[in-house]
């Protein structure tokens, strides 16, 4: 089927943003952005305000008598005790520091230069202040994603650097999340380097995937205002956007420079013909879709449905298709002609291939019977063309498994 919106796995993941295990909200192009949208690994398990309070109440308990007999001479002026010691605490809690070794205030809470962990397997280390990561430190998770940066109170805050299996984030955080520029890297390659704010892409940004690239405005995690899109195709689109679709003024060129609409786009379609009354396509019409895709005949509130004819872009496997449509997909009886000359014509169910069809390939061959799935199943006649003897074969999820002439 035609790539509506590319950038859905760009445009489209509600989107999470990655901060591994901080359980925080935060990317064909479409596949590819609600790719950095849904699927946001998790950093470990996240070490809360309620960690470091209850982690002074311990290390509080577990003073010794005679520390609090020590001179002022042995103490720094910021409070600190000179030297380091070890404390192990009991693992009663998940939320509880189970062990550091550092410096500490007067009150034996982590203060200076530390390294503490936590039972679920956290561990941080470098800068502490009143009992709370304060400074620039590491946190290495037990689910093996590291945050290299700067914290304060706890949370991390400003420049820094989050490494996990599927992304890695380097840029301005706030509050845990990220906020501010910052660049997202996948490790199948896809990129976006940007503004965010409270987790999500917002204001402007470019995201590159292999599918192709979009630069312009970003709106909650969605292309939202002013962007260009340009296609693995060489299409471009440049215009105005609304929830990863263009909407509103815009132009699609092909690959050569050549326009192949120019005007108001409607939820992703460049659209002449009747509308309903929210302006979306219904009744008789014809419709360009931002991959260079072109339909024409019947509408339903915006999507393909009763029959009509779609023509596919040079590119593409599929060529045209002719028959009824619902709910903007092939359903019903059709004939769908392929780029090399192959020809089906039969029964479509929400896209596939589905119940009786004929299949005649570009060499002569023909398959004749039931479909499922998009594939041949049960049994079918193979004609291998003029040189060939017809053959009744059976077929299993698109494969023969018996045959009988």
């Amino acid at each position: 089927m035609s790539r509506l919106n590319p950038f859905g796995n760009i445009c489209a993941t509600p989107s999470t943003s990655y901060s591994g295990g901080e359980s925080q909200t935060g990317s064909s192009l479409e596949t590819s952005v609600d790719q950095g949208k849904k699927r946001r690994p998790r950093e470990g398990a996240k070490s809360s305000d309620s960690d470091t309070e209850d982690t002074n109440e311990r290390l509080k308990d577990e003073k010794s008598d005679d520390e609090g007999e020590e001179s002022e001479s042995a103490l720094l002026e910021d409070g600190r005790k000179r030297g380091k010691f070890e404390v192990e605490l009991e693992n009663t809690s998940k939320n509880k520091l189970k062990r550091y070794k550092g410096e500490t205030d007067t009150s034996g809470l982590p203060h200076g230069k530390g390294e503490g962990e936590w039972p679920n397997g956290n561990k941080y280390e470098d800068d502490w202040a009143w009992g709370k990561p304060n400074g620039t430190g590491t946190m290495t998770y037990a689910s093996g994603d590291k945050y290299i940066g700067e914290w304060v109170d706890g949370k991390k805050e400003g420049w820094g650097t989050i490494t996990g299996e599927f992304e890695r984030y380097e840029g301005e955080r706030k509050n845990d999340g990220y906020d501010g520029f910052g660049t997202q890297t996948f490790t199948e390659g896809n990129r976006y380097s940007g503004w965010w704010k409270e987790g999500r892409r917002q204001g402007h940004g470019k995201w590159n995937s292999v599918d192709g690239s979009y630069e312009g405005e970003w709106k909650k995690d969605s292309c939202d205002g002013y962007g260009i899109m340009k296609y693995r195709d060489g299409n471009k689109y440049a215009g105005k956007w609304a929830a990863d679709k263009p909407h509103g003024k815009g132009i699609l060129t092909d690959a050569r420079g050549n326009v192949l609409y120019q005007g108001n786009w409607t939820e992703g379609v460049g659209y002449h013909g009747e509308t309903d009354s929210r302006g979306r396509p219904h009744g008789k019409g014809s419709g360009v879709m931002q991959d260079g895709v072109k339909y024409e005949e019947n509408w339903k509130h915006g999507k393909r449905d009763g029959n009509g004819t779609q023509l596919w872009p040079l590119g593409s496997n599929e060529d045209f298709y002719t028959g009824n449509w619902k709910n903007g997909l092939r359903d019903g009886c059709g004939s769908q002609t392929y780029r090399d000359g192959s020809v089906y014509v039969g029964h479509w169910a929400e896209g596939q291939k589905q119940g009786q069809g004929r299949m005649v390939l570009h060499n002569g061959a023909v398959y004749e019977g039931e479909w499922l799935d998009d594939r041949i199943n049960g049994e079918n006649v193979y004609d291998e063309g003029s040189e060939g003897t017809p053959t009744h074969i059976l077929w299993i999820d698109g494969g023969p498994v018996d045959e009988q002439k």
